[in-house]
């Protein structure tokens, strides 16, 4: 884990999100769990030499951010917003233990003899046992953990501010020099929740994925928002079908993919093109969550 403060450790250059904590004078506080199990198994003793984990603070419910919560089972307590519960670990499309498995061949071979049966994983899933609605402030110590509902990313999309540390924990919302999954994101409320968190006084962000860095980074998620919005609106205004924007719409020389994708690169293009399709040409408020890519 890299220390990004005196307290603040995070790990940006392993598959799956960047999962971070907090070590303060009454234990350590989690934000999001690592997706393969040797690394979670290796968080956890890491963890384990500074202090008891009291909170684990999840920011979304996909497996990158929330698989390894089983490996924290019975070690405190588990904080998310209300709406994580309906999609736990539930990637778009795909069965997220057969997706958790698979990864863990592909990337961490060795943390099979880890991985959990299906029926033992959903048991020990570790789930939030703290929800709330639009906020909630931790205090652990000296330490508070200020979680607020932004959406965007995923209906239950969630930042960490923890002003003592001038760091912001933004899980998704913010994704540093790599590519932007649209996955189930509305992309008009991850402009909002951009505008939203630019409002904190930090000096750090730790973002959902990509390296740490500072507030910069959402001038140019929104930048990045709206040039894929637009590429995708300028298609439509040429009318071309969803097949044709496929064909022709993509920002892969834009920027690379998060650690350990680099072979779905290309297919992330045809998804983020055919999502926001989908989305420009239907109707309704943060009708994003419910549009998977096809």
């Amino acid at each position: 884990m890299e220390q990004i403060t005196k307290n603040v450790f995070a790990e940006t250059n392993t598959v799956g999100s960047d999962p971070a904590y907090v070590v303060t004078t009454q234990g350590v506080v989690m934000i999001d769990t690592p997706q393969l199990p040797s690394r979670a198994i290796s968080l956890r003793d890491e963890i384990a030499a500074k202090g008891e984990v009291r909170y684990i603070i999840n920011t979304e419910h996909h497996p990158d951010h929330v698989f390894g919560n089983y490996f924290f089972h019975g070690q405190g307590t588990v904080i998310g917003q209300r709406r994580i519960v309906e999609r736990w670990c539930v990637p778009p499309g795909m069965d997220p233990w057969e997706k958790n498995k698979s990864e863990t061949e592909k990337h961490d071979p060795e943390g099979l003899k880890f991985f959990p049966s299906r029926e033992e994983y959903w048991d020990k899933a570790n789930k939030p046992g703290i929800l709330f609605e639009k906020f909630l402030r931790l205090t652990c110590g000296e330490h508070e953990f200020d979680c607020y509902h932004t959406g965007g990313h995923s209906l239950a999309q969630t930042c960490v501010h923890c002003p003592q540390e001038r760091v912001l924990f933004t899980g998704d919302t913010v994704f540093n020099g790599v590519q932007i999954f649209f996955a189930e994101a509305d992309p008009e409320d991850t402009l909002k929740a951009l505008e939203f968190i630019d409002q904190f006084d930090i000096d750090v962000i730790v973002p959902g994925h990509g390296a740490v860095c500072d507030r910069r980074a959402i001038a140019e998620n929104k930048s990045f928002v709206l040039d894929w919005l637009s590429a995708v609106q300028s298609g439509l205004a040429m009318g071309w079908s969803k097949e044709t924007c496929v064909e022709r719409i993509s920002f892969a020389d834009r920027y690379p993919i998060d650690y350990g994708l680099s072979e779905v690169i290309n297919d992330l293009q045809s998804w983020n093109v055919a999502k926001l399709y989908d989305y420009l040409t239907s109707r309704g408020e943060h009708r994003g969550y419910d549009i998977f890519p096809s």
